[in-house]
C-alpha cells in the first residue's frame, strides 16, 4: 500500500533547560486499517510493520513544567499530584495552525482535537500517547500540545437523524458528511426501527464517519454524538434517500473545545492524508 509522501520541517530547537529536561516527539504514519482501536502498539513496534513512517522532533518546549519544578524547589509553592496547578498532562492537543502559543495558552492555534493520553513511565523518562484515526485531524498539522488540569469542560458535537415513510426492501440511504459520501446504506427491512439499528451500525463502521463520531438507535431515530470535544466535530452532515423512505437530519452541532493548562507545546508541519493514521507519542526525560 503506497503512503502520501509528507512534507516536514523540523521546529527551531528550543533553549535546553540547564536541569536537563528535553523532549521528543515520534510520529509513526501508519496505512489505514492497520491501526485499530484498542491496539496498545508503540512507535518501535510500529515501524516493523510495512509501509510505515517515521516523523520526529526534539528539544521541545517544556517552560510551564520548568516554572513549576522551579517554583517547588524554592519553597514558593507545591505542586499538587492532579486538578489545578499539576504537572501531570491529561490529554494532547493537535492543531493545524503554527502561531506561538504561551503558558497561558488554553488551546493551540486552530486546534483540531484534543485526546486523553495513555501514560507510560520508564526510569526517568515518561511517555504520553495518542493515536489519530483515518478520519481525524486531516490536513495540515502545523503544533501539538500536551495539557493538564482541564478547566473548561468542554462538550460533545451532537445531532440526530430521523427516519420516516414507507421503506422497502432494496431502498437507499446515502449520508454525506462535508460534502464527502458514505457508502449508501441498503434497506434491508420494512420495519423503520430495524433499519435505523442497522444504519447506526453502517455508520459506525465506517472508517471516516466511525472515527469521527458514534451513533444509536431508538425507535426510528438515531443519535450521532461526536468521540472527541472541540470545535472540530461541528460538521455537515447530510442524508439522501431513494423510493418512499424519508430521512432528516440536524447537527452537528455544539462541540466546543475543552481549556486547561499548557504544559508543553511543539511545531511541527506535515499533512495527515486521509488514507493514513497516526501514532503520536511524547516522551518527556529528566537528567542530570
Amino acid at each position: 500500500m503506497n503512503v502520501p509522501r509528507l512534507s516536514y520541517s523540523r521546529p527551531v530547537a528550543a533553549n535546553v533547560s540547564r536541569v536537563g529536561m528535553r523532549g521528543d516527539i515520534q510520529i509513526a504514519v501508519l496505512p489505514s486499517g492497520m491501526l485499530r482501536d484498542g491496539d496498545n502498539l508503540s512507535v518501535s513496534e510500529a515501524l516493523r510493520l510495512p509501509g510505515v513512517q517515521l516523523i520526529e522532533a526534539h528539544n521541545l518546549e517544556t517552560d510551564y513544567v520548568l516554572q513549576a519544578i522551579t517554583k517547588a524547589l524554592s519553597g514558593e509553592g507545591a505542586i499538587p499530584s492532579s486538578g489545578a496547578g499539576s504537572i501531570a498532562p491529561v490529554s494532547m492537543a493537535v492543531g493545524s495552525g503554527m502561531t506561538p502559543v504561551t503558558n497561558s495558552s488554553t488551546a493551540l492555534d486552530s486546534e483540531l482535537l484534543r485526546k486523553a493520553v495513555t501514560a507510560t513511565r520508564t526510569g526517568n523518562k515518561v511517555t504520553y500517547k495518542i493515536t489519530l484515526a483515518s478520519g481525524e485531524a486531516l490536513g495540515q498539522i502545523g503544533s501539538l500540545g500536551l495539557f493538564g488540569s482541564d478547566t473548561g469542560s468542554g462538550s460533545l458535537a451532537t445531532g440526530t437523524l430521523t427516519l420516516g415513510g414507507t421503506t422497502v426492501v432494496g431502498q437507499l440511504i446515502k449520508v454525506t458528511l462535508d460534502g464527502r459520501g458514505i457508502p449508501a446504506y441498503y434497506v434491508g427491512s420494512t420495519n423503520l426501527s430495524t433499519v435505523a439499528t442497522s444504519l447506526a451500525a453502517w455508520l459506525n463502521g465506517d472508517g471516516d464517519f466511525g472515527s469521527l463520531y458514534t451513533c444509536s438507535a431508538s425507535g426510528s431515530v438515531i443519535t450521532v454524538n461526536s468521540v472527541g470535544k472541540g470545535t472540530v466535530y461541528n460538521a455537515n452532515v447530510g442524508v439522501s434517500v431513494t423510493g418512499t423512505i424519508t430521512a432528516s437530519i440536524t447537527g452537528m452541532t455544539g462541540g466546543t473545545t475543552p481549556g486547561g493548562q499548557l504544559l508543553a507545546a511543539a511545531n511541527t508541519y506535515f499533512r495527515k492524508e486521509r488514507n493514513t493514521s497516526l501514532l503520536i507519542e511524547w516522551t518527556i526525560s529528566v537528567s542530570n
